[in-house]
């Protein structure tokens, strides 16, 4: 079997349960695909100590002993996590898809089932974990009706059971080709198609703009109905990224406006206030005639969360209504937009 053959035969497999025949907007022959309801046969492990031989011990004694040394100053001495750890590796899992930036000031890795699940806030430091609220919904409107209102994930998990989850996966596939990534969902029973490109700038003669964990998510929108429809994306992002740290109080969000060079962007700032290496997350959306950007400052990801649901079920928008809110224990007076 030649490697084209092989190559042809993988992309089969991984897109076996995809029953779609739509194939997205752009979406590119070359790169990496794989249907969202694709499950892998093989299970992986990572290397462990048991997987040494007994010569490769004795050959590697100093390196061994040096790094002991090394681990212990960073862990026990400096109270600092060390960016090689050997004693707690990583399990190996088969969810990784194409990072958000990751030409080297950090990376938000999302899966290719759409989860942001490896964060590198700090370079060469990684964060495994999944933040489930961190998400995509599509709303679909009709004469001034919702008709239909989808996170646009596959996943059904014990929190925030006011929104609608178990999106099927066999109607999506993912398609990756760094620094661009793809996803397209065909709606069951809706005859639309939604094309998620993600683009990291790897902006030419320009390292430092392109080193940033940033992106931008381009959605194109194909109605094959004979009327016409509003659609709303929402994305919802927490003010962190899953660490225990999130916890410590203190983060709060508030709404922007910015405009340069005839262009306008409105969105949120999630400012994640720690003691060091404080941070702000954005999320925003650029303003056309066509459109209309709205936002909510502040939502539980505990619970139901079905007051965010429903603001947007109602009108396939969101409302920020001036009112003081706790958040993470301050009391903060979220500005109507």
């Amino acid at each position: 079997m030649t490697t084209s053959e092989w190559g042809e035969k993988s992309s089969a497999d991984l897109m076996s349960r995809y029953v779609s025949k739509e194939m997205g907007y752009g979406v590119p022959k070359e790169g990496w695909r794989i249907c969202l309801a694709h499950e892998f046969k093989e299970k992986r492990k990572p290397f462990q100590a048991k997987d040494v031989s007994l010569s490769n011990v004795l050959e590697h004694v100093g390196l061994g002993i040096r790094y002991l040394k090394w681990w212990y100053k960073k862990t026990q001495v400096e109270k600092k996590a060390p960016f090689i750890d050997m004693f707690r590796a990583q399990p190996l899992r088969q969810i990784y898809g194409a990072p958000l930036g990751g030409i080297g000031g950090g990376t938000i890795t999302r899966g290719w089932r759409g989860e942001f699940c490896r964060w590198q806030l700090n370079p060469g430091m990684y964060h495994y974990k999944t933040v489930t609220a961190n998400q995509f919904t599509v709303c679909l409107r009709r004469g001034g009706q919702t008709v239909y209102q989808q996170v646009l994930s596959v996943e059904r998990p014990p929190t925030l059971q006011g929104w609608n989850w178990g999106y099927c996966g066999e109607y999506a596939f993912y398609h990756a080709l760094y620094p661009r990534a793809w996803t397209v969902y065909h709606l069951p029973g809706q005859n639309v198609t939604l094309t998620c490109r993600q683009i990291s700038p790897v902006i030419p003669h320009d390292y430092q703009d392109s080193s940033l964990p940033v992106a931008v998510f381009v959605w194109d929108i194909e109605n094959k109905n004979d009327y016409a429809l509003d659609v709303s994306i929402m994305f919802t992002m927490v003010n962190g990224s899953g660490h225990k740290e999130d916890k410590s109080g203190g983060h709060w969000n508030e709404p922007f406006h910015l405009e340069k060079e005839g262009e306008a962007v409105s969105g949120v700032l999630l400012h994640h206030c720690l003691a060091v290496n404080p941070y702000t997350l954005c999320i925003a959306a650029r303003e056309q005639p066509d459109r209309e950007v709205s936002h909510q400052t502040a939502f539980s990801p505990k619970g139901t969360c079905s007051g965010l649901w429903s603001d947007l079920i109602t009108d396939g928008r969101l409302d920020s209504p001036t009112v003081t809110e706790k958040i993470d224990g301050k009391k903060k007076k979220k500005e109507r937009n």
